[in-house]
């Protein structure tokens, strides 16, 4: 590969998470310093390639201290422009026009649940030649009507329809017990036609010529409304109320709206004339992330009524996480904004300044929601990503609050092999069963994964099995297809890890010829080129579950619970398990009245079972039971370590480490005590913060070459009341 190109590639790869709201809030391009270091080579040659790949017009320069640089291509497609020039002062300038974007990235959930409806919804609009009439299906309050108002911003800033081309809606219900009523204000109707038709009156069927009219509620137009829209459809010409003689033309594309099936409501030959249905989910089918941010959306439009900082206590997210929303999102809009003034109420009552919304101002069917059992989980994942209570005081925009970051996104570039593999199983072993992904049944796989990539995986990992003589588990497929989704959704079909290839081959040499077979089969299959990088990764993916086999079944670390009572370990065993999809954690519960000698043979027996040849890690809550271990391997020369303390967020990340069979015991028990003696420091010292606040000076340097250094030791030593008054 050319120099230029590895630039060019870098530079890419850097920006392919940037989006419109990162460039309003003042991204501004990647400088040649921070590219140079990446791809280590010289600053001055890494700036002529820069320049070459301006002047092929690859590459945007953006002019300031330092000069920054950004794809071309990225801003045509963030921005639906054709850059000509090759310099700009800032990315931001792009912003100002407001229809430059595309309408749904702002929408939420246009990455998950809305995913496919969007893609519809944008293939509906440019086809040609003036797009495709739709119909949108969904309970009441799930966005029909904001869907397709964006639908038409979608056709505006893409050039389908003229700025000023008209956006008409109109609700069916409202004279549904009047049809004829109905079908005048659609098609307009003759003077004389009906009882006080004084004069000749449009409809608005001509009122949207050359645009879109949206019909709400369109099962409520009657057979003889929908045979004269579907005439319409076809001819592009009507006739108005009363006119029998003269046929009017509109150009008008139709969206219609229903929260009725469709078969059921409307006429077979008027649903032939509608190729577009796009279905609309329900707030419960949303997943928690999307709630989440949509809650953080709505209370930032409190925020804007009002001008005061709200805070939102965690029980009151996790109860509106929870609550059965049967209105939907318009349900869950209304409701915040009761919630809002009630907490308002009290904010002025108890003249305060900041608006603090508790459990006291929530319905009771809200207050139900803490109490949902089935989302409890997954509601916990995310607020667990939350430090603190949520604050809305304008500063920040709204944004999802889980880090949606793919698992190699976190990776150095250079980690090693077993790196790498331990990065890739923890996070397959984390993410996926303590998410909205760990439960999934095919419907919500395809919020996520687009079908067609999650059928290709299942396909070729079933071959992979056979060739490999292993079994991969569920959490594996979705793993390896979400892993797939986001090449083929970012700009680089490449992941950006470097591999050692000669260790991998040493390692995992079978695994690797099938790696080449799965990115043959999915680049045929799904039309797209990986990198021949990209195979290496395949190959680890394929290396997973290793534990599945016997032949492996020996190579992980045992794990046991000890404790006093009755069930305290088992109750956390089971909890570990069940989270993590395994019966890999065992549990010994000591009654009181139990002699010491008689329960360490219990549990000589039980450790010989949770032995697999690798050492046992032992966790226990206190006394005798933590000299058991050193007693077991005194007398059977199996390693053992006992971690003296019992706890369900430890005992998981034991479980997880435990899992995975390239970690060692000592490897485990040193990094478990490292998470809990973390956990403990950071309570205690929360508990011995000084009320008087320290007086602080910070420097600090862009280039990393020791400026900030030099400047503070400039400070020290000519400012004498830096020392006095001890400030750092």
């Amino acid at each position: 590969m050319y120099r230029k190109d590895r630039v060019y590639n870098f530079l890419e790869r850097c920006v392919s998470h940037i989006g419109y709201a990162d460039i309003k809030n003042g991204f501004n391009g990647i400088g040649t310093t921070e590219i140079s270091e990446a791809i280590n080579i010289d600053r001055t040659n890494c700036s002529k390639e820069l320049n070459k790949l301006v002047n092929e017009g690859k590459v945007l320069k953006i002019e300031g201290r330092p000069v920054k640089f950004f794809p071309t291509k990225k801003v045509n497609e963030l921005f639906n422009l054709e850059v000509t020039e090759t310099s700009i002062k800032k990315l931001s300038d792009f912003c100002s026009a407001e229809n430059s974007i595309n309408a749904f990235d702002k929408v939420i959930g246009n990455q998950g649940s809305l995913k496919m409806a969007i893609e519809k919804a944008c293939a509906a609009m440019i086809y040609p030649p003036h797009g495709l009439n739709t119909i949108l299906s969904g309970e009441t309050g799930t966005g029909k009507t904001m869907f397709a108002e964006i639908m038409y911003k979608f056709a505006k800033s893409h050039g389908i329809l003229s700025k000023d081309a008209p956006f008409i809606i109109f609700n069916c219900s409202e004279y549904s017990d009047n049809p004829q009523l109905l079908l005048s204000t659609l098609f307009g109707f003759k003077k004389g036609s009906f009882t006080g038709a004084e004069n000749d009156q449009e409809g608005l069927v001509s009122k949207a010529n050359n645009g879109i009219l949206f019909l709400d509620e369109i099962h409520r137009l009657s057979s003889e409304g929908q045979e004269m829209l579907f005439h319409l459809i076809d001819t592009g010409n009507y006739r108005k109320l009363g006119d029998n003689d003269t046929y009017n033309s509109s150009k008008v594309l139709i969206i219609g709206a229903t929260t009725e099936p469709l078969e059921s409501v409307l006429l077979s030959t008027f649903l032939r004339r509608i190729p577009m249905v796009i279905d609309l989910p329900n707030i419960s089918d949303r997943g928690m992330d999307e709630r989440l941010e949509l809650i953080s959306i709505f209370f930032n439009l409190e925020f804007d009524k009002i001008q005061k900082p709200i805070t939102i206590k965690k029980s009151v997210l996790k109860s509106l996480l929870g609550y059965q929303c049967v209105g939907n999102v318009g349900q869950l809009k209304a409701d915040i904004n009761l919630i809002c003034a009630r907490s308002y109420l009290d904010s002025i009552s108890n003249h305060e300044e900041r608006i603090q919304v508790t459990k006291k101002v929530l319905p009771s069917y809200i207050l139900e929601g803490i109490l949902n059992a089935d989302k409890n989980r997954e509601i916990d994942f995310l607020l667990d990503k939350l430090k603190g209570d949520l604050v809305i005081d304008g500063t920040s925009m709204p944004k999802t609050l889980i880090n949606s970051q793919m698992w190699y996104k976190r990776l150095d570039k250079n980690a090693s092999l077993s790196t790498i593999k331990k990065e890739l199983e923890q996070s397959i072993l984390e993410e996926y069963p303590s998410s909205p992904y760990n439960r999934m049944e095919h419907e919500n796989i395809f919020k996520v994964i687009e079908p067609s990539i999650y059928y290709e995986v299942d396909i070729i990992l079933k071959i992979a099995e056979r060739k490999l003589q292993k079994n991969f588990s569920k959490r594996t497929y979705i793993a390896f297809a979400m892993h797939i989704n986001s090449l083929i959704n970012q700009p680089v079909v490449h992941s950006g890890i470097d591999i050692n290839i000669e260790e991998l081959k040493a390692k995992y040499s079978q695994e690797l010829e099938v790696a080449r077979l799965v990115k043959k089969h999915l680049e045929f299959e799904l039309g797209i080129e990986f990198s021949p990088e990209e195979e290496y990764l395949f190959a680890l993916f394929l290396s997973m579950d290793e534990h599945n086999s016997e032949a492996n079944e020996s190579k992980r670390v045992g794990l046991l619970l000890m404790a006093h009572g009755n069930g305290v370990a088992k109750n956390i065993a089971k909890v570990a398990n069940s989270l993590l999809d395994t019966d890999h954690t065992h549990a010994l519960d000591m009654q009181l009245e139990k002699r010491v000698d008689e329960f360490y043979l219990e549990f000589e027996d039980t450790a010989n079972e949770v032995n697999e040849g690798n050492g046992i890690l032992i966790m226990t809550d206190m006394g005798s039971l933590n000299s058991f271990g050193e007693l077991y391997t005194e007398k059977t020369g199996v390693p053992t370590r006992t971690i003296n303390f019992l706890s369900t967020p430890f005992v998981l990340e034991a479980l997880r480490k435990t899992l995975i069979s390239d970690y060692k015991l000592d490897e485990i028990y040193t990094e478990v005590k490292e998470i809990m003696h973390a956990y403990v420091e950071g309570n205690v010292k929360k508990s011995k913060i000084k009320k008087e606040p320290r007086e602080v000076i910070i420097t600090t340097c862009l280039t990393g070459q020791g400026a900030a250094i030099t400047l503070a030791n400039f400070l020290r030593n000519s400012i004498s009341l830096i020392s006095k008054y001890n400030i750092e």
